[in-house]
């Protein structure tokens, strides 16, 4: 039994000790830039700092469309800031990711949708501020874990398909906004009215602290 506990511990240990933390500020314009980053730092398991995904204005090429890269990154203090312009764009990579502790950005804006599902974001349980620009509709289920989140903003662009889908629907973890929501050519979101000018109630479980914006 000694021999048992020992063998685990040292397994433990070795782990631990295999397990890395990545500081500083990660920028990726290219998707060679974004894969170099895991051949660099095959055992990096967290990020102290921020993440950019933001190809050059002047940029024709190489554009990321996955995040495979990440595939070992189970939280980022910072911001994760994802620009989207060529697809279909993978989220896979983000399998391990658990926590956002700043803004967690996702925007796609190429010309035609790129991002299609949100695969790889079953783990997502807390972001600080979570904005999403997507081209269609999507299927919000892998967010399901997702119960953290003191901001929300959406852009999403309706595409008349399929049914009318409320925020709960969206984000069946999430009970509290305490900065607020905002959205942008968000079609069938349904909100009601509290009491209070400054608190709102949606559908009817999510409480939101601050008045939301509707642009």
């Amino acid at each position: 039994m000694m021999k048992f506990f020992t063998c685990c511990l040292f397994v433990a240990l070795i782990a631990n000790a295999n397990a890395q933390v990545c500081t500083g500020d990660f920028v990726f314009e290219t998707q060679t830039e974004l894969d170099q980053f895991l051949i660099d730092n095959p055992t990096c398991t967290s990020i102290e700092g921020n993440v950019s995904v933001f190809p050059d204005m002047q940029q024709t090429t190489d554009f990321p469309t996955n995040l495979d890269a990440l595939q070992n990154i189970q939280s980022i203090s910072g911001d994760l800031i994802v620009e989207v312009h060529d697809g279909p764009f993978s989220l896979l990579g983000l399998s391990q990711l658990t926590t956002v502790g700043g803004a967690f950005r996702l925007s796609d804006v190429g010309a035609m949708p790129n991002i299609l599902n949100f695969d790889g974001l079953e783990y997502l349980i807390s972001v600080d501020k979570f904005s999403l620009v997507l081209k269609t509709t999507v299927d919000f289920t892998p967010l399901n874990a997702l119960v953290n989140v003191n901001e929300l903003k959406l852009d999403v662009w309706f595409d008349g398909l399929g049914t009318p889908i409320s925020l709960i629907e969206m984000f069946p973890g999430i009970e509290h906004l305490n900065e607020g929501f905002s959205c942008h050519r968000i079609i069938m979101v349904l909100w009601y009215l509290l009491d209070s000018v400054t608190s709102f109630l949606l559908e009817p479980f999510i409480l939101i602290s601050g008045v939301p914006r509707i642009f």
